[in-house]
């Protein structure tokens, strides 16, 4: 336990010791943190348009589904009186 706590100090240690001013202006940091920050937002941006396409496609589905549900018991005869509707419109 206490060979885990040192090892701990010290990565804390050595994490304070960096000079991140001029760790900062390396290009290759700079370049690796761009890229780890576009690995998050590049997929998460098309998997959030994809979805809403999905949604809003799913929707004009259901939409075209109730027209069609409507256009058919509209053209059955019966106003909508329950007639031929089953075991209950007999």
């Amino acid at each position: 336990m206490d060979s885990i706590k040192s090892h701990l100090a010290g990565g804390v240690a050595a994490f304070k010791s960096i000079n991140w001013r001029n760790a900062l202006t390396a290009p290759l940091i700079i370049a690796w943190l761009v890229g780890g920050v576009f690995s998050v937002i590049i997929p998460v941006s098309h998997w959030t348009r994809e979805k809403n396409s999905y949604y809003s496609s799913y929707g004009y589905y259901i939409e075209a589904e109730n027209q069609q549900r409507e256009y058919e018991e509209g053209n059955n005869g019966n106003n909508n009186n329950g007639n031929g509707q089953g075991p209950g419109g007999k």
